[in-house]
């Protein structure tokens, strides 16, 4: 399953940045008040992703839903990663 996270918006004056261009908050804005949205290609997502199709992935970890994380590139080991607890 691809990622669907395109990148990130400041909630206070709306600039746009790419997920490698900012750490944690908008440099325009500051610490205070860049809080920064994750922004997300839902016309895809919702082609691809529906309940039929979260259902039949046999994964029940927190893993299952990687798509939707804004790192889903990293080199997290699903395999080895702890619990199994339904996510509700």
């Amino acid at each position: 399953m691809m990622t669907y996270f395109t990148g990130l918006r400041c909630v206070h004056c709306g600039r746009e940045y790419h997920a490698d261009e900012v750490d944690y908050f908008c440099p325009a804005c500051g610490y205070h008040d860049g809080i920064l949205d994750a922004l997300y290609d839902y016309d895809s997502m919702r082609k691809e992703i529906n309940p039929a199709t979260l259902a039949g992935n046999g994964n029940r970890s927190m893993w299952a839903l990687s798509a939707f994380a804004s790192d889903s590139g990293s080199n997290a080991d699903s395999s080895s990663a702890g619990g199994m607890d339904p996510i509700v």
